[in-house]
């Protein structure tokens, strides 16, 4: 609060010029060739996974919940419950958990602006380009935000006026995303995705050169012959016609098949090692052989539990330091309902609410709001097994005639 009031008296420096010396070199930016728009260009897996995270963790609710004393929660619907529905006034709560996914994944880092009203409260969150923003701790021990805008000034930003999500880190301060991590898989895969193409472009034609034995071939008839081998070659209706060669020539392949160097398995391998760089099970992103749907299911289930959970802790706990001050922690806290994800088949998921049921687990109006149908009379009673209803009654006093 004592920060806040030295800020509104100006006693806080908020821009500094572009040519200060202690701005230099702070910008979270990826290194080396293997940039985020160089792999979604040539590296389909890598494309789903970055999709496949953002829109699954964006289509899960996230809410607002209270926490008792007796431990129990109860799901509050105002305050910053209104903020995490609509962050800001161009985006949807959607929109705005899929960007955060697609930062970590490009970038390492998610930014966002914490605009608060008069009363201190959470009004919006404006997100920022991971690039134009750089992370320092100050003398103080404080980290700070350095902000650059499009005249090329940077205003500077205190630990709580940035909701900052970032990926596994180093040094606690700027996180690291997989394409910087996995720069040299990626680049592999990405040099293998591009051979491919320039093979496809030239329609599969080998390199190669033309040998004439025992003879001694003029610069003439060496042009003519060349000439007249590529020009038909490289006609588009002829990819794969017939080639006659004269005088003995032969015609002789100077690069490798796709069967010679194995180059099918080993972009197949390239894209199970993008999936694993992502963190995503490469049966889920389509990366797999024959699959059966227990195996299937698996990868599903791991998908949920290895992903998508520690993502959602990671978004939750940035949430919760930057949105909610130490007397609020203790009460409130923001939770993604992941449990959704991992339904089974009809069968399998009504055998689980009967067994809930039964043993007193669950009411049925409990599961039928799961299940998005509507209560029904006398569907909150919760049924007690018979087991603990004999143990409970009173024992009839024994016969003494």
């Amino acid at each position: 609060m004592l920060k806040r009031i030295l800020n509104a008296f100006g006693f806080e420096k908020r821009y500094d010029s572009p040519f200060t010396p202690g701005v230099w070199g702070h910008a979270v930016m990826p290194s080396g060739s293997v940039s985020p728009s160089a792999v979604l260009s040539n590296n389909a897996v890598a494309v789903a996974c970055v999709r496949l995270k953002a829109e699954t963790i964006a289509s899960l609710p996230l809410h607002y919940f209270e926490r008792s004393e007796n431990g129990d929660r109860t799901r509050v619907s105002d305050g910053l419950a209104r903020v995490l529905r609509n962050p800001n006034s161009f985006q949807t709560q959607f929109g705005f958990v899929e960007m955060i996914s697609r930062h970590l994944d490009l970038h390492g880092n998610f930014f966002a602006r914490v605009d608060r009203n008069s009363s201190g409260e959470v009004a919006a969150l404006v997100p920022l380009h991971p690039t134009s923003v750089s992370v320092e701790r100050a003398a103080t021990g404080n980290v700070i935000y350095r902000v650059s805008d499009a005249s090329g000034l940077n205003r500077v930003y205190l630990d709580y006026e940035i909701m900052h999500v970032l990926n596994h880190s180093t040094d606690g301060l700027v996180g690291q995303s997989p394409i910087q991590t996995a720069r040299g898989v990626l680049a592999r895969s990405m040099a293998e995705n591009i051979t491919a193409e320039t093979t496809a472009s030239n329609s599969f034609r080998a390199r190669g050169v033309i040998t004439v034995p025992n003879a001694k071939v003029s610069p003439v008839s060496r042009k003519a012959m060349s000439d007249a081998f590529e020009e038909n070659s490289m006609r588009p209706d002829d990819a794969h016609g017939i080639k006659i060669l004269e005088g003995g020539a032969k015609w002789t392949p100077i690069t490798f098949s796709s069967v010679d160097n194995q180059f099918l398995e080993s972009r197949r391998l390239s894209a199970e090692d993008t999936a694993r760089a992502f963190g995503v099970p490469a049966p889920v992103v389509g990366v797999t052989g024959s699959v059966s749907y227990n195996s299937a299911f698996e990868a599903k289930r791991q998908f949920v539990d290895v992903t998508i959970a520690p993502l959602c802790a990671r978004i939750e706990s940035a949430m919760e330091r930057t949105l909610l001050n130490d007397e609020q922690r203790e009460r409130f806290f923001v939770e993604f309902q992941v449990g959704g994800l991992l339904r089974g088949d009809p069968a399998e998921r009504w055998a689980t609410w009967r067994t809930a049921i039964e043993t007193g687990c669950m009411s049925p109006n409990e599961v039928r709001r799961i299940e998005n149908l509507p209560a029904r009379d006398g569907g909150d009673r919760f049924l007690e097994p018979q087991s603990l209803a004999g143990s409970s009654a009173p024992q009839n006093a024994p016969n003494t005639e």
